[in-house]
């Protein structure tokens, strides 16, 4: 509801913590809703791709989510609140050389790659969350976060495509994929300093 959303906001605003959780969620989901959209025509674009050659590439990301899954127990001391900000970082760089190369073969392993960064960023932003939210407040500071994902991998969906129509879905989301990169950087050394 409206008065959740509010109360959340103002936990949101006082806690250090999860304003970087929310902005780096911001950040991974910038790029990621806008790729998702714009994949498409950029494949035919620059990569002459067919339409299985489209699927493959969606079918990248999902490699990536299921490694993740098989493999997260191997890197269960790497699951943590300061790593947020590399995940988001790194995933910025990897659809930036991602769109640059524009090669399909050299794309798999960037798009498993991120699908694999993505699934570590919901895990451990999740994980977070539970550990520093209080019980009373959980499930309003979930009804927040779910909010702020769906909002922004719509709205960078459609801002991306308005984009695009003024210069080239490359280049749209090259800049996303910088944007992405800079929240992540930003936001390293203040999570270092804030460990738990």
């Amino acid at each position: 509801s409206a008065a959740s959303l509010q109360s959340s906001f103002g936990f949101i605003t006082r806690n250090t913590k999860i304003k970087f959780i929310f902005l780096l969620t911001f950040g991974i989901w910038l790029i990621g809703g806008s790729i998702n959209v714009l994949e498409i025509p950029f494949a035919k674009k620059n990569m002459a791709a067919t339409d299985m050659m489209i699927s493959i590439l969606f079918f990248a990301t999902s490699i990536g989510s299921i490694l993740f899954s098989i493999t997260q127990g191997f890197f269960v001391k790497l699951q943590r609140f300061q790593n947020l900000s590399y995940a988001v970082a790194i995933a910025g760089l990897l659809i930036c050389a991602y769109v640059y190369v524009a090669n399909f073969y050299f794309s798999l392993p960037l798009l498993i790659a991120f699908g694999y960064l993505a699934s570590f960023y919901s895990v451990v932003s999740i994980s977070s969350l539970q550990t520093i939210v209080p019980g009373e407040k959980l499930a309003d500071m979930t009804l927040a976060f779910n909010t702020l994902v769906q909002v922004t991998t719509l709205g960078s969906a459609a801002l991306g495509t308005l984009i695009s129509q003024f210069i080239s879905e490359q280049k749209t989301c090259i800049y996303f994929g910088i944007i992405t990169f800079l929240i992540g950087l930003a936001s390293i050394f203040p999570l270092r300093e804030k460990r738990e």
